[in-house]
């Protein structure tokens, strides 16, 4: 299947939580968040979801020379939402209202792999003719959910935004000819309570113990998951495009920690140059991080011809996706 990037956009908020003040936190010796996560600082924002969006969409359209009207669908991939009803899509449609530009507009919630799902989706409608330009944008805002007595959620969680506008080979504005040789998405219930926030929804609305509000995670359960399933499942993924690991170029990894990326890497045999680990400067973005470093190898590399680049990561449920893409700079 083949599709174009026409552009893409990310950003950062501006206010920065360093690892030394998680230490300071939870009372641990200096540099020893870092140490065990890899992380040097995270960012938040405390504006909501759909404008810290809209940031890295206009940095997209910018990016595409194209204006919000060329437009034919939006798709927010995003874990977390600015309001249960509506779909957080429609509320960074409303940040656009002055354009006078009506189009379809949803979510799609996969966790941390909710870009790999949203790509999924706009390369069937791309494949189908449904629709021409898609633009994909994922955003992680506030830190509301993080439970401040939990060093784990706290040390990782940050913020950003990216978006994508992704097109048909037709397309005389696109950047980047893409052709998708493999994808795949699995989920195994059985970890789908390692990582999970259990109130705010309809099993436990208004919660009665209030730890139940905050994002949990049982990050050595799910180191343990990633051991047992990740090598079936990438070695499936490569095989369905007759690619071998040592012919991938980069792997845009979602940034989880810095100690799970190397078990990754470790279990997969990936070179470090092979890696793109970009996690000390952003921390744990969730939705945000795959299409956030992705948009960042791109703009990173001025030669991009004949690139295979490996979308890996996986996300609460517990789910394994990925996407092998050979990619040309035209």
């Amino acid at each position: 299947m083949n599709f174009t990037i026409v552009g893409s956009g990310s950003y950062l908020p501006e206010r920065v939580v360093l690892s030394n003040e998680i230490d300071q936190q939870f009372g641990l010796e200096p540099g020893e968040t870092k140490r065990r996560t890899g992380i040097a600082k995270r960012h938040f924002y405390d504006e909501g979801t759909s404008k810290l969006a809209a940031k890295s969409v206009r940095a997209a359209l910018k990016d595409a020379q194209m204006n919000y009207q060329e437009l034919d669908i939006m798709i927010c991939a995003s874990g977390t939402f600015e309001q249960p009803i509506p779909c957080t899509a429609s509320l960074i449609a409303e940040h656009f209202l002055a354009e006078n530009h009506q189009i379809p507009c949803f979510d799609v919630n996969a966790t941390c792999l909710s870009f790999i799902s949203a790509c999924e989706i706009a390369q069937a409608f791309i494949e189908t003719g449904k629709y021409k330009t898609i633009l994909v944008v994922s955003a992680e805002a506030g830190d509301d959910a993080l439970d401040p007595t939990e060093f784990e959620s706290s040390a990782l969680i940050g913020n950003a935004s990216a978006a994508f506008i992704f097109s048909t080979a037709e397309q005389p504005k696109a950047q980047y000819d893409v052709e998708v040789l493999s994808a795949k998405f699995m989920t195994y219930p059985e970890y789908a309570h390692s990582a999970e926030i259990k109130a705010g929804g309809s099993a436990d609305f208004i919660p009665e113990h209030e730890q139940d509000r905050y994002f949990h995670m049982d990050g050595f359960e799910l180191i343990k998951a990633m051991r047992r399933k990740l090598p079936e499942f990438l070695g499936e993924l490569l095989s369905e495009g007759s690619t071998e690991v040592s012919e991938i170029d980069f792997v845009v990894p979602h940034q989880a920690s810095g100690p799970g990326m190397k078990i990754a890497a470790r279990m997969a045999k990936f070179s470090h140059t092979q890696m793109v680990d970009i996690i000390g400067e952003t921390g744990n973005t969730i939705a945000a991080s795959i299409p956030f470093t992705f948009e960042h190898l791109l703009k990173r590399e001025d030669q991009f011809q004949d690139k295979l680049v490996l979308l890996l990561g996986t996300g609460a449920g517990m789910s394994i996706g990925g996407q092998l893409l050979k990619v040309n700079r035209r």
